[in-house]
């Protein structure tokens, strides 16, 4: 054979090896990846299958199930509680508006008969005598006394003395209350404590507020108190007035309760003090028929909550006091009217965070 025919046979070998190799390799990368996408989707195969079994467990299902009506008991229970709430806010605007309805038919009603009570009843300026200083002093320091009397008589019924009728302590809105009925030679009294401590009230400026706030006829006029005449009689000095007030009597239509009272302002080595002082003739003087005078006497403290330091915000308010209409009927309602007056106050002069009453 020639030596060129042997070379090119030779390089032909070669060639034909070298391609058998590089096929071999392609052949062997080819099985590398299907190998590797068949592991996979075996993978994918057996996770399938897990969930085809969990799937079909009757307590998964049930669970689901279970699962999905609470979610719809859920949203209806909510969507009753809306219906419920918005029918309860209706009927509660439908109530006022009836009440508001029979309030004015009523005042219409009893407009006439308290105008006439009111004309009939006489003025009480020309029954009242002048006081002096000396004498307004008195009678301050006399309702000082009277208030000490009734707190320390409260007291010792709530110590458990014997008495015709227990004192009640308790608490309302805040309110430490202390109550008592008769006492003072009448049984048809309403003794009255009321304690409550505001940290943001400053004692000078709601001292003011309830010396200005209560001056005339419409700033006394609040329910359930009728007032029909408020009277200025006599002016002893800025701090002391003598004045009169007639309020319809709460069971005998045509007749008008007047209270006389002296009205002051002092200051404490703690405060202040806003009083009114009972001035009532004594009992048995003649006076007209359709007036009855109805004792009244309160004492409201408002003391600094550190007397050492008065720029200091922090106030203890105590209100107490007596009233005595001549008549035992419904004691505890006539309370009712005391506490409604006592929660007018605190909005009117305290000016609570969140008032009980609009």
């Amino acid at each position: 054979m020639p030596p060129s025919t042997a070379e090119a046979l030779e390089l032909r070998r070669k060639y034909n090896r070298e391609s058998m190799q590089r096929t071999r390799a392609r052949e062997r990368e080819a099985l590398e990846q299907m190998r590797s996408v068949l592991a996979q989707l075996e993978r994918e195969f057996s996770a399938l299958t897990l969930q085809t079994r969990h799937a079909r467990n009757p307590m998964r299902v049930e669970l689901r199930a279970l699962s999905a009506a609470t979610k719809q008991l859920h949203e209806e229970n909510f969507s009753l509680r809306q219906d419920l709430e918005h029918r309860r806010k209706c009927y509660e605007r439908v109530e006022r508006i009836l009440a508001d309805y029979h309030a004015e038919k009523a005042d219409d009603l009893l407009g006439a008969g308290e105008e006439a009570a009111v004309a009939s009843a006489p003025s009480a300026a020309s029954e009242t005598p002048l006081i002096t200083e000396d004498e307004a002093f008195a009678l301050i320091v006399r309702c000082s006394q009277a208030t000490i009397e009734s707190a320390e008589w409260s007291a010792r019924r709530i110590a458990g003395n014997p008495t015709p009728a227990p004192a009640e302590t308790s608490s309302l809105f805040g309110w430490d209350v202390r109550r008592g009925l008769g006492s003072g030679g009448s049984a048809s009294r309403v003794h009255f404590h009321f304690t409550k401590t505001f940290a943001n009230l400053d004692a000078a400026r709601a001292a003011t507020s309830a010396w200005e706030v209560y001056r005339s006829l419409e700033r006394n006029n609040v329910k359930p108190i009728r007032v029909v005449r408020f009277d200025t009689l006599q002016v002893v000095n800025e701090n002391t007035h003598v004045v009169a007030r007639d309020i319809m009597h709460p069971r005998h239509e045509g007749v008008v309760l007047r209270s006389v009272f002296l009205r002051f302002r002092v200051e404490s080595e703690k405060g202040f003090v806003v009083g009114r002082s009972c001035m009532n003739p004594a009992a048995g003087a003649s006076g007209p028929a359709r007036v009855r005078f109805a004792d009244l006497s309160t004492w409201l403290e408002l003391n600094y909550a550190d007397p050492s330091r008065r720029e200091q915000a922090g106030c203890e308010v105590k209100f107490s006091g007596f009233c005595d209409y001549g008549t035992t009927y419904d004691l505890n309602a006539r309370f009712i009217d005391v506490l409604f007056s006592v929660l007018q106050m605190e909005n009117r002069v305290l000016e609570p965070l969140l008032p009980l009453l609009q």
